[in-house]
């Protein structure tokens, strides 16, 4: 048995004092640490209606830094150090399909409460604030349905396909829809295209990889053409239709694709597609189905033109894929081109945005990436949410029009809803468009206007999250804060960025 301790008076007191000094801040420790904990879980939400996760926007910037959002992640270094930011939750309710191309007028403001905020701060800077619920009525999501009917081919390089993974895995990922590709520089790939098969395959995606011609004599242009033939030989017992398209040819949806040709006979001989939107193509090259729209062919006229293909070859007096199928389709059989609404060959040069800012939906969309880039397979997520209003508008208050998916465009002098059914005259030469995007109205001076354009677009929680930029350097003496115009050296130079949040539980419950 130990001896016991003793100790002085005087020492048993300090001890005392210690060992409740320890004793209050463990105490103290542990309420903190509860209340952190019931603030951080059980904070009341701070909108007025709930997504369909449980869960607000504000939210989820409590738990994870909207710095760690994929965008900001990848180009934070190229922002200013203080942004301008605004924030919106659109509650969805459905109309109908005819009220789509109407520009809706909504008299709430869109940029009118924006906060600045230190990127180079604490995460405490993105503290949930109130949610601005705004009521919005769209089209019905387009029903959820497979496509085996449909067989697509283009050809094209073994980067540039990889290059177009995304925006085709968008439109084509467990569709049913089978995608012949060949691949002109095959040969320099051959030990890759097994990695390429399996890789398009993991996006479930129905890849056939065909060979190049034989005698490597054929560009991309001419196989373009040349690819019938394959496509006719990996049929499917379901396909109907054959899409020659490009490697920047993109579909939104297929639904809209698969109704314009469920309205067509597939018994018969048929060429189906869209001409050039540019006067000057047309008068170039004629009438034809210019094929980074998409050109549909019929299995019956396919198959009268597959035997002539090496002497339409060599016939044609171009050599480009589209021509070459409109020559040989008019040399070798009586079928006429049948003209779809939809499709767009988007031979437009310079800035493409009074297109986008139309109020069109695209069926097909093209350039892309070539004569213009935009992220089309962003923009088209909105195809998820409500069918048809990918490019829908929406005008707030008199000077802001929401182009869903594109753009938020913040007008100095208001713009009159009768100005937007007159499309935006944005592109090189627009005379030589006025005859397919008219009635045109004129450009409007870049310093009267403020684009935000879409950077990000992902699915949080059941929600559809959009991130919009307006890019301070986009100014010249002017600008623009918080929705109003400043001289700008009243003020520091900030990005901007709209964040919009889309619920579509209301349409889902209906």
């Amino acid at each position: 048995m130990r001896a016991p301790i003793y100790m002085s008076p005087g020492t048993y007191r300090r001890a005392l004092v210690l060992a409740s000094i320890i004793f209050s801040i463990t105490v103290i420790s542990l309420v903190t640490s509860d209340h952190a904990a019931y603030s951080n879980h059980r904070r009341p939400p701070t909108t007025s209606w709930s997504f369909p996760s449980g869960e607000t926007p504000g939210q989820m910037k409590a738990k994870e830094c909207p710095l760690e959002s994929s965008y900001l992640r990848r180009h934070q270094n190229s922002l200013t150090r203080e942004i301008v930011y605004h924030s919106h939750c659109i509650r969805l309710s459905d109309t109908e399909l005819a009220q789509r191309n109407v520009v809706a007028d909504i008299n709430v403001p869109l940029l009118e409460r924006g906060r600045i905020i230190d990127r180079q701060g604490s995460c405490e800077e993105w503290k949930p604030t109130h949610c601005n619920t705004i009521d919005l009525k769209v089209p019905r999501p387009f029903p959820t349905q497979k496509y085996p009917q449909l067989l697509f081919g283009l050809a094209t390089s073994y980067d540039r396909l990889l290059d177009s993974l995304s925006q085709l895995t968008h439109w084509l990922s467990g569709s049913g829809a089978r995608l012949v590709v060949i691949i002109i520089d095959a040969n320099n790939h051959a030990s890759e295209l097994g990695r390429l098969l399996h890789l398009f395959r993991s996006h479930d995606i129905d890849l056939v990889v065909a060979p190049p011609w034989a005698d490597g004599s054929l560009g991309a242009n001419e196989q373009h053409f040349t690819i019938l033939r394959d496509m006719l030989n990996h049929l499917t017992p379901d396909t109907k239709w054959l899409g020659i398209i490009d490697d920047d040819t993109f579909f939104p949806s297929l639904y809209p694709l698969a109704t314009l040709l469920a309205d067509r006979d597939h018994t018969k001989p048929a060429y189906l597609g869209a001409l050039s939107d540019s006067l000057d193509a047309l008068q170039r090259h004629g009438m034809m189905a210019y094929g980074g729209a998409g050109a549909f062919l019929s299995i019956s006229l396919a198959e009268q033109i597959e035997p002539k293909i090496e002497s339409c070859l060599k016939s044609s007096p171009s050599p480009q894929g589209d021509a070459l199928l409109k020559n040989c389709i008019a040399n070798q059989t009586t079928t006429e081109l049948e003209l779809l609404p939809g499709l767009n060959q988007l031979d437009i040069m310079g800035d493409p945005s009074g297109f986008y800012e139309s109020g069109r939906y695209p069926v097909s969309l093209h350039h892309w990436k070539s004569w213009h880039h935009n992220p089309v397979d962003l923009m088209a997520k909105t195809t998820e949410l409500c069918g048809s209003c990918m490019m829908q508008r929406w005008r707030f208050g008199s000077d802001t029009v929401l182009s869903n998916g594109y753009s938020i465009v913040q007008y100095k002098d208001g713009i009159d809803l009768e100005e937007l059914e007159h499309t935006e005259a944005t592109f090189d030469w627009s005379h030589l468009y006025e005859w397919s995007l008219g009635p045109l109205r004129n450009k409007t001076e870049p310093r009267l206007k403020k684009k935000y354009q879409l950077v990000d677009s992902e699915m949080v929680g059941g929600t559809l999250r959009q991130l919009y930029l307006h890019r301070a350097e986009d100014f010249g003496s002017v600008e623009y804060s918080s929705g109003k115009l400043v001289s700008k050296s009243d003020k520091v130079a900030r990005d901007e960025l709209v964040e919009l949040w889309w619920d579509w539980s209301k349409l889902l419950a209906r």
